[in-house]
């Protein structure tokens, strides 16, 4: 599987496994210390796009989507749940 974050900012912990997702599929990383800019360049964010990840469970039997919204105002003590690269049918490609 592709490496679900390559940026400097260290992965704060892998996320439990939640039932029907694999502990290799959902990262966690703590938005403290990263700029926006920075964000920006992680996601592939365009300056004007909204900074969404909201929860979305995919219809499949592999993987869900477990999302928290993350606004361009990034506050302390909010969490954005990376997702690894898969093709979701509802979502598009679905690459961090």
């Amino acid at each position: 599987m592709k490496e679900v974050l390559k940026h400097d900012v260290p992965i704060i912990r892998m996320l439990e496994a939640y039932e029907g997702v694999g502990k290799d599929l959902v990262y966690k990383e703590e938005l403290k210390d990263i700029k926006e800019d920075e964000l920006v360049d992680l996601f592939g964010y365009q300056e004007n796009d909204p900074l969404f990840y909201d929860l979305y469970e995919v219809n499949s039997s592999n993987y869900v989507f477990f999302q928290k919204k993350v606004t361009r105002k990034i506050e302390l003590d909010k969490y954005l749940y990376v997702i690894a690269c898969y093709q979701a049918p509802n979502l598009g490609q679905a690459c961090a």
